[in-house]
């Protein structure tokens, strides 16, 4: 199991690339060990290693000359290194018609919490907008209702509790009354 933080270092001479990661078991004792080498510029200013080999290393507990200490190493080797040719639309989602679509990019959270809003793609994208304002509606709706259950439950329960209050302070009020005119009667 692995406890302890990683440990990386960067190289600022290759803007700041990765040159090594340790992943620890515990401080001092690595899990694994990557390291990056044989950096070629990509676009500029932006490195990237032609070359990784990451090492598994023993557990803990292993005997001595194995805890910590690199056991397996896996070497990776970049053949052919291009950068943005991948067309922008493999990036584009599509949802198709009648899919559920669970949206928290619409409304801010509250308290910290996403408030999603839960709607069904409408065959026609140009409805999509309409669809999303009606979800909206319906969320307003519910958390009104939501509001006026909380309110209502406090008033179920405070109205008893002020009603019995107020009879103790009455009670309390006549017989301070009455001792009152009693001392000076």
């Amino acid at each position: 199991m692995l406890n302890g933080p990683d440990k990386v270092w960067l190289d600022p001479k290759l803007g700041y690339a990765v040159r090594k990661r340790e992943t620890l078991y515990s401080p001092g004792v690595p899990a694994e060990i990557r390291r990056c080498m044989d950096f070629e510029e990509g676009p500029p200013g932006f490195w990237l290693p032609r070359t990784i080999w990451w090492e598994r290393c023993g557990p803990p507990k292993a005997p001595a000359p194995y805890a910590g200490k690199p056991l397996a190493r896996y070497v990776y080797t970049v053949s052919s290194l291009t950068v943005n040719d991948v067309p922008d639309a493999l990036f584009e989602l599509k949802i198709e018609p009648g899919w559920q679509v669970v949206d928290t990019s619409r409304l801010p959270p509250i308290d910290g919490v996403a408030q999603p809003i839960h709607y069904t793609m409408p065959a026609d994208e140009s409805d999509v907008e309409e669809v999303i304002a009606t979800a909206i509606d319906v969320l307003d709706q519910e958390n009104a209702k939501q509001r006026g259950a909380r309110v209502f439950r406090w008033a179920l329960v405070g109205t008893p509790v002020l009603l019995i209050g107020l009879l103790v302070v009455s009670l309390v009020w006549r017989k301070w009354s009455a001792s009152r005119t009693n001392d000076h009667g």
